[in-house]
């Protein structure tokens, strides 16, 4: 299942993504997971969690982080691979997997606002269409693919569907006239300036993108937004 959480601060959204994988076979597996993102997200982070144990990703050349993932599955050692696949798909790995274990991949990346027509919007993709690629067998004996599996896709009728989760907090930084879904229903309250939009259902089937969409309330004059942020003792 997938929960997303966006933090979005004028035009600048910056969204937590948390995938998570159970084994409920007997044997040890690896779980792979195709992931699209917005076509401008810049992922910065990630973390895996398997029980109280907390592992920091690194940004290596794709290469190198390959090398790196199939030397600790090799070994036996846990370890997560994320990796552009192609355009805005990514593909995450989890391998060594042990019977009945959970593991929760956190994903951090920035994303911009949308802006036109005077209207604000953020789009998330949750379906992605099968993409063909060049078959594994035609590479060469030395290219460690990383991520061994083909391109899998789960028959609805004999598996349990996934579940997604979306919460938004937005700080539009103007008074807002609207701000609502095209795509999904949600529940929208406001704080202040705050606004903190959840989806009506505690989650829902992936089937089609979320949209959210907000306009500012009309002004006779222009408006001006300003944004602050304390990291430490930095403001």
């Amino acid at each position: 299942d997938t929960d997303v959480h966006y933090r979005v601060d004028g035009l600048i959204a910056d969204v937590v993504v948390h995938q998570r994988f159970r084994n409920t076979g007997k044997n040890w597996l690896q779980g792979e997971y195709m992931l699209p993102l917005p076509d401008d997200a810049a992922v910065y982070s990630m973390t895996m969690h398997i029980g109280k144990r907390t592992i920091v990703g690194n940004i290596r050349e794709k290469q190198a982080a390959r090398r790196i993932f199939s030397q600790a599955r090799n070994t036996g050692r846990k370890a997560a691979l994320v990796e552009a696949e192609a355009g805005h798909l990514f593909r995450t790995a989890v391998t060594n997997v042990a019977s009945g274990q959970s593991v929760d991949v956190e994903l951090h990346f920035w994303q911009r606002v949308d802006y036109r027509d005077g209207s604000f919007s953020l789009h998330f993709p949750l379906t992605y269409t099968p993409r063909y690629s060049m078959d594994r067998d035609a590479l060469p004996q030395t290219a460690d693919s990383g991520i061994t599996g083909a391109q899998g896709f789960t028959d609805a009728r004999h598996e349990s569907r996934l579940k997604t989760r979306i919460e938004v907090t937005l700080n539009a930084g103007v008074p807002l006239d609207t701000v609502f879904s095209p795509s999904h229903s949600v529940v929208c309250t406001q704080q202040g300036g705050i606004w903190n939009v959840r989806l009506l259902d505690d989650s829902v089937i992936p089937d089609r993108d979320f949209i959210l969409r907000w306009h500012a309330q009309p002004q006779t004059v222009p408006n001006v937004a300003g944004f602050t942020e304390t990291v430490g003792n930095a403001h």
